[in-house]
C-alpha cells in the first residue's frame, strides 16, 4: 500500500491550518480521481469529523456523497445501510434480493451517466468480518470512477490489510497533536466559548500529557474546564486543576 503522506492535524470548526488543508485536499483528490484510500490515525484524532468536512466540500462541488458508518456492521447490514444513503428509498422489510437488485440498477444508470459518486467509509476496524464480502461486492458494483475512502484506527486490523492487497490503495495517516498544537487548540476553544481565562504554561504541558494530543479527549478536558471557570470565577486553568479534571473523565 502506499502513502500519501504523513499529517499532523489540528482540528478545530473555524480554523484553516495547513495540515488541516493538506489532509482534505489529498483525501478530495481521491475521491474525485475514483481512487481508494485509507485514512489512519490513533482514536481521537479527528478521522470522523474529517471525513464530514470532506463530504460537504465534495457535495458542494456537485459529487454525490455515500458516508458509511461501520461501526458494529454485520455483512448483511451493509447493503441496506448503502441503499438508504443513496437515497433508493429501500426499507428493512425489503428481501436482500431486492435491496443488491436496486443497487445494480443505481450502479448501472450512475455509469451510463457518468455519476460522480465518492463512499466514505469510517470504522472500517470495528466492523465485522462478515461485512468484507459484501464491501468487496459494492466496490466490484461502483467501480466506474467512483472514489472509495476508509477511516480506521492505527494499526489496521490484519483481516483488513488482506482485504487491500490487490487493490491500489493510498494511504494518509493522522497523527495525535503536538504540544504547539495542543496550545493553539486550547487558545481556540476557549475563545469560541467566550471564556476569559487563560491556560498557564504548566495547563498547556498537563493537557498534552493528560489527553496524549488526543483531539477527541482534549476537547472533553476543555470543556471540563470552562465549565470550572464559569462556575469558580477563575482566571487562569492550570496543571492541578486538569489533572482533578482529568480524574472525573476517567
Amino acid at each position: 500500500m502506499d502513502t500519501l503522506g504523513t499529517i499532523s492535524l489540528q482540528i478545530a470548526p473555524c480554523a484553516e491550518t495547513e495540515h488541516r488543508t493538506e489532509a482534505l485536499e489529498r483525501l478530495r483528490y481521491l475521491a474525485q480521481s475514483g481512487k481508494y484510500g485509507l485514512l489512519l490515525g490513533s482514536e481521537g484524532t479527528g478521522k470522523s469529523w474529517l471525513f464530514g468536512q470532506l463530504a460537504r466540500q465534495l457535495r458542494r462541488e456537485g459529487v454525490a456523497v455515500a458516508q458509511l458508518n461501520l461501526s458494529g456492521m454485520a455483512g448483511l447490514e451493509l447493503p441496506y445501510q448503502v441503499a438508504g444513503r443513496l437515497g433508493l428509498g429501500v426499507t428493512t422489510s425489503a428481501s436482500l434480493l431486492e435491496v443488491w437488485s436496486r443497487l445494480q440498477e443505481y450502479a448501472e444508470a450512475g455509469r451510463s451517466m457518468k455519476r460522480s459518486l465518492a463512499f466514505l467509509v469510517d470504522h472500517i476496524d470495528r466492523a465485522d468480518e462478515s461485512a468484507l464480502v459484501p464491501l468487496g461486492r459494492l466496490m466490484e458494483l461502483f467501480n466506474w470512477n467512483c472514489g472509495w475512502l476508509m477511516a480506521s484506527r492505527s494499526p489496521c486490523p490484519s483481516v483488513w490489510q488482506s482485504f487491500f492487497q490487490g487493490r491500489s490503495w493510498l494511504k494518509v495517516e493522522l497523527k495525535d497533536l503536538q504540544p504547539r498544537e495542543t496550545a493553539q487548540l486550547l487558545a481556540r476553544d476557549m475563545s469560541e466559548r467566550a471564556i476569559a481565562a487563560q491556560f498557564t504554561s504548566e495547563g498547556v504541558t498537563a493537557a498534552h500529557e493528560l489527553t496524549a494530543g488526543r483531539i477527541r479527549r482534549l476537547r472533553q478536558l476543555a470543556e471540563l474546564a470552562s465549565v470550572a471557570v464559569e462556575a469558580e470565577g477563575l482566571k487562569e486553568i492550570d496543571a492541578d486543576l486538569l489533572r482533578s479534571l482529568a480524574a472525573e473523565l476517567g
